[in-house]
């Protein structure tokens, strides 16, 4: 099993609240963003004791 503590989404501030002056454009990624439930892991480091 793989457990994330946090996405790039919910853990990093650069990409929480909005974005932009206009409030028309949804930009907060955690309320609106389509992968904010989602990560990848794009590599994997195993260890054994």
């Amino acid at each position: 099993m793989l457990r994330a503590l946090t996405s790039r989404c919910t853990g990093n501030p650069t990409y929480a609240g909005q974005q932009t002056s206009v409030p028309e454009d949804m930009t907060d990624c955690a309320a609106v963003g389509s992968s904010r439930d989602q990560i990848r892991a794009a590599e994997l480091q195993a260890f054994t004791h």
